[in-house]
């Protein structure tokens, strides 16, 4: 199967199944996509929290300063050496994930009341007994 998939054609697969071409700017605005609160049902926005940037810098700056402590210092570039560069972009990575939140939705969604059930209307049953007075307080009556 893989040894089938190195000789694709792409131009001569398109010959014979036509897919239309819906443009070059498909992902264009995908970060102003809206999701759903999953607390609220509101309708709310990404947000990326400024500690990112800070992050960012920071993980810039730990691999500059260490490819030239390992370049002038040290003066062994070797295949590690990458690897240590990569550990602070690898730690960027895994904080940057807990710094995007959902912002607080602008637009609440409202719930429907949910529909009555109509049911045949039933006559009131009158009491017979005189076990509650006439105003009924919850109290029974010490009348018998």
């Amino acid at each position: 199967a893989i040894a089938a998939d190195l000789y694709e054609d792409a131009f001569e697969r398109q010959a014979c199944d036509m897919q239309p071409y819906t443009g070059k700017r498909l992902a264009e605005g995908v970060e102003y996509a809206l999701y759903l609160c999953p607390r609220c049902g509101g309708i709310s926005n990404i947000y990326l929290s400024p500690l990112v940037y800070v992050f960012s810098v920071l993980a810039i700056c730990a691999g500059v300063c260490i490819y030239f402590f390992h370049k002038f210092v040290l003066d062994d570039i070797e295949l590690f050496t990458c690897l240590y560069i990569f550990i602070p972009f690898a730690l960027f990575f895994l904080l940057s994930l807990f710094t995007v939140y959902l912002k607080k939705p602008v637009i609440k969604r409202v719930q429907q009341p949910a529909p009555r059930r109509q049911t045949a209307a039933q006559p009131r049953r009158t009491r017979t007994d005189d076990t509650f007075s006439e105003i009924d307080t919850g109290r029974y009556d010490t009348k018998h």
